[in-house]
C-alpha cells in the first residue's frame, strides 16, 4: 500500500512529496537507501531519479532535471515494514525535460522508420 502528499514549498517551482509504503516484507533505511542510490546511477531510472545524502533546501533542487530526486536523509522505517520517504522534484524544469526526452524518442522513432521503407 502506498501514500503520498505532494507539497509546494517556498520556492517558485519546487516541490516536495511525502511517500509513505507499508511493504510486504521487513526493510532497513540502509537497504531502501543502497536500492534507490543504485537505481539513480545504473538501468532504466538514470537520468530520471537522482539520489542525495547531503541535507538540502527547496532551493537547492530548482532547475533540477531529474523528475524525483529522494532524500536519503529523511528515509524512515517504522516498526520494519512502515517506510516514509521524501522526494524532491522541480515541477516545471522535471517535467520539460521529460518532454524532450519524449521528443528524442518519437524523432528517433519515426528516422529508424524511415530507413526501412
Amino acid at each position: 500500500k502506498v501514500q503520498a502528499k505532494a507539497m509546494r514549498v517556498p520556492t517558485v517551482n519546487v516541490s516536495c512529496l511525502d511517500i509513505t509504503v507499508l511493504c510486504a516484507t521487513d526493510i532497513t533505511v540502509d537497504r531502501v537507501n543502497s536500492l534507490f542510490a543504485r537505481a539513480a546511477q545504473q538501468g532504466a531510472l538514470k537520468g530520471l531519479l537522482d539520489y542525495t545524502e547531503f541535507p538540502h533546501a527547496s532551493c537547492d533542487f530548482n532547475h533540477d532535471p531529474h523528475s524525483a530526486i529522494i532524500d536519503a536523509s529523511q528515509t524512515s522505517v517504522s516498526g520494519s515494514r512502515l517506510l516514509n520517504l521524501v522526494a524532491w522534484f522541480d515541477n516545471e524544469w522535471g517535467f520539460a525535460n521529460r518532454m524532450l526526452d519524449v521528443a528524442e524518442h518519437f524523432l528517433t522513432t519515426s528516422n529508424d522508420l524511415s530507413k526501412e521503407t
